[in-house]
């Protein structure tokens, strides 16, 4: 086992917390494990390049670590952990912290199922066959909060490779588990692994819709962003983040629903396109920005993005030019905006105008004329603007082209 310490980079990879930094005086101390001692082992697992050959070789040790009871628990959790970032070649490792799950040792200061379903997390969709065990903890309401918020976690992670770890989070998330803090905290943590599932997490999808109608301002932003994460097949969900964006009392509900009607696919797009006509600014704004994050534009949301160009408000004209350029690369349609945008008395707007510009590089060629003009404004504020932007401009490089 020499080998693995010789074969281990310098610099550590990540730090425990939890270890205390006196000396260490635990029966076992003496032991070695595959030929290292303890303290061996430690700093090894501080340094361990964990897709490295001599992570392979860790395993064995890595292992004996984990089960042996007489250590303190923050060495097993280090361990344990270690294994799950090492993942398909510490797989042995699954039905040991699976037994752990079920087997806790309540005269550890710490909880060994907290940990162990934290491990089983790295592991992702390796450990698909510990979900029995994650979700008989997650449904004890006998259960320590922090053990149960482990195994969401860890059901998450698992996804899609398990269709009971999937089925576990929906049920968790429409069950009646109360009105506390904790129960409050779990639900939100349910919500958040359905969207780490994504598109697996299909079936979810009535249960988000209607907790976007939940009382709770988070929740119905965490509900809007699993609805984006799970993508095309939350499709039916338009209306429902459509109302969120008309409607919602809070910003960041708003802006997650209308980041999330880009990513369902055509009827996200749509409602998209009749936002953008709405009488409210700030739904136009939301609109048009999210419209920039559609992984394909079609012409009707080109052509919707170009009346908003000529928008009564410059936010919405900005956020417009934006999206236009970043879904279509062509500087020719919005290069006027731009410069028109250049002498709001927004600020941040004049920013966001500056950076489109100079982000059009070679593009913005047409635009030095004009923003020679406006070196000579009426308002400081904007010669500033637009003399920083034309030096930037003209010290870059020519096009190859």
């Amino acid at each position: 086992m020499s080998a693995i310490l010789a074969m281990c980079c310098v610099v550590p990879t990540f730090a425990f917390d939890e270890t205390p930094s006196t000396p260490l005086t635990e029966s076992g101390s003496g032991k070695r494990y595959e030929g290292l001692t303890l303290g061996e082992w430690r700093e090894l697992m501080k340094s361990l390049d964990f897709q490295s050959t001599a992570a392979v070789q860790a395993v064995p040790g890595l292992l004996m670590l984990v089960r042996d009871r007489e250590l303190p628990w923050y060495t097993r959790k280090q361990a344990a952990l270690t294994l799950g970032r090492i993942g398909e070649p510490a797989e042995a490792a699954v039905p040991v912290l699976r037994a752990l799950l079920v087997a806790d040792d309540e005269s550890e200061a710490a909880s060994t199922t907290a940990w162990a379903a934290k491990a089983l997390s790295l592991f992702g969709p390796l450990a698909a066959e510990a979900t029995p065990e994650l979700v008989l903890v997650l449904t004890d309401e006998t259960r320590p909060h922090l053990e149960r918020l482990s195994c969401v976690e860890a059901l998450a992670r698992i996804g899609g490779a398990r269709a009971e770890a999937v089925s576990a989070l929906m049920k968790f998330v429409q069950a009646d588990i109360g009105h506390t803090h904790d129960a409050h905290e779990l639900q939100s943590a349910a919500v958040d692994g359905l969207a780490l599932v994504g598109p697996q997490a299909s079936p979810a999808v009535p249960i988000l819709i209607r907790l976007t109608r939940d009382d709770s301002g988070p929740l119905r932003k965490k509900s809007a962003v699993a609805l984006g994460a799970i993508g095309p097949p939350s499709g039916i969900a338009a209306e429902a983040l459509a109302e969120l964006v008309l409607f919602d009392e809070l910003p960041e509900v708003r802006e997650s629903a209308a980041a999330s009607l880009a990513t369902i696919g055509d009827s996200g797009t749509e409602a998209l396109r009749q936002l953008l006509t709405d009488q409210d600014i700030t739904v136009r704004t939301l609109a048009a920005k999210s419209l920039g994050r559609l992984i394909r534009t079609d012409h009707p949301t080109t052509d919707a993005l170009s009346a908003a160009l000529q928008d009564t408000d410059p936010s919405v004209r900005i956020a417009a030019a934006e999206s236009l350029w970043r879904t279509t690369r062509q500087a020719e349609n919005i290069t006027s905006t731009i410069l028109d945008t250049l002498t709001s008395e927004d600020r941040q707007i004049r920013i966001r105008a500056y950076r489109l510009l100079l982000d059009l590089g070679p593009q913005a060629t047409s635009a030095i004329p004009m923003l020679k003009r406006l070196t000579e404004h009426d308002r400081r504020d904007v010669r500033q603007t637009a003399t920083k932007a034309l030096n930037k401009l003209l010290a870059s490089p020519p096009s190859e082209e």
